[in-house]
């Protein structure tokens, strides 16, 4: 045991008199200072974005769906995802997950825990349709520039139960 310790006691002392003599070239220290600098501006950078994402919730008129669900069996109740279609902020992020800007989503739910999540009548049970909801939005708001938030969530209601109808025809249909 002992000269398997003074073996790796003396391996460590190699690597670190090898390391002295790295840290004495002039390309290994500019590595480290642009690799620090780097560091710092990347951290920068990501708090300013998420700083732009609160800002962007903060100044957005919510009009929040059902973005997902799931069922709690302990509690025996189903708890829900709500996201807001203008924005794109989701409560299923959690900080500690995700890109920067579900982060961002997460840190504002956290400093607004007042914020009432009422749903417009419309539901999708996973991000991806929730995604594909706020792709509509934007296009029937785009092409319907005079309408209210509320006639754009009819509208979208009308197209999601005529494709939901046109699903269930082509189901059938196959059987």
């Amino acid at each position: 045991m002992k000269d398997k310790l003074d073996s790796l006691l003396d391996r460590i002392n190699k690597i670190k008199r090898r390391r002295n003599v790295l840290l004495e070239d002039e390309k290994v220290k500019e590595y480290i200072s642009l690799d620090d600098k780097l560091d710092r501006l990347t951290r920068e950078y990501k708090e300013l974005y998420q700083e732009q994402i609160i800002e962007k919730c903060s100044c957005c008129s919510h009009l929040f769906v059902v973005s997902g669900s799931y069922y709690d069996w302990c509690d025996e109740r189903s708890h829900y995802y709500y996201g807001c279609l203008k924005c794109g902020l989701d409560t299923l992020f959690k900080e500690e997950y995700g890109t920067l800007e579900e982060k961002a989503y997460s840190m504002y739910i956290k400093k607004h825990p007042l914020i009432t999540f009422c749903s417009s009548g419309l539901w999708y049970s996973n991000h991806e349709e929730f995604e594909n909801a706020r792709n509509m939005y934007f296009e029937l708001k785009e092409e319907y520039k005079d309408f209210t938030d509320e006639e754009i969530t009819e509208l979208m209601k009308i197209k999601k139960n005529c494709e939901s109808r046109i699903r269930k025809k082509k189901l059938e249909n196959n059987n």
